[in-house]
């Protein structure tokens, strides 16, 4: 071989090789922007999961009316607002304050418009003692059950359960003789 010759075939060579580096190069590159699109991906869902409404329907007791005394709350736990909420028991609960109606007739149950973030709406049940007679009376458990469902960047549905012979059983906690101190539950 003469030295044009070899020239030739050293460029040639030096270029598969060339060639070669560069296409892995561009392979690494198109692997690490699917790893960033993937990493945005997953920011943005985060980012979504952590600024949406939380909603729950909780059966507490009222700190202000005393430790016999039951309120029922709808709370957004979540950062962003929720709108359109609604609350169905099934089965259906008597009210304790209007025999013969249930929890599902109220309004504030069916269409409340607007709950902020960690807001929280508080309906006053009454008494443990008479929620208990209405509820063992007639035709509801002592475990209400339901869902919530409400819109914040898109519609959502959450299942609850509540159970009232829990909290009857808290108050075995409650000291003879004197009643426990008043907390307000926020």
């Amino acid at each position: 071989m003469n030295g044009p010759e070899l020239a030739t075939w050293v460029q040639a060579f030096t270029t598969v090789v060339l060639a070669g580096i560069t296409g892995y190069y561009a392979w690494q590159t198109r692997r690490q922007v699917n790893s960033s699109v993937e990493a945005v991906r997953e920011m943005q869902l985060t980012r979504e999961e952590q600024s949406r409404a939380y909603v729950t329907v909780e059966l507490r007791p009222d700190g202000q009316a005393g430790w016999d005394s039951l309120s029922l709350a709808i709370r957004n736990y979540g950062a962003g607002a929720a709108r359109d909420i609604s609350v169905v028991f099934n089965p259906d609960v008597p009210q304790p304050q209007m025999p013969g109606r249930t929890l599902n007739e109220l309004p504030l149950f069916r269409d409340l418009p607007f709950l902020a973030p960690r807001g929280e709406v508080r309906w006053h049940l009454g008494l443990l003692r008479n929620v208990r007679k209405v509820t063992n009376g007639g035709s509801a458990a002592s475990v209400w059950q339901g869902k919530v469902t409400f819109t914040d960047t898109k519609k959502r549905e959450q299942a609850f359960r509540l159970n009232i012979e829990g909290l009857e059983a808290l108050r075995s906690f409650e000291p003879q003789g004197r009643a426990l101190p008043v907390t307000k539950w926020q």
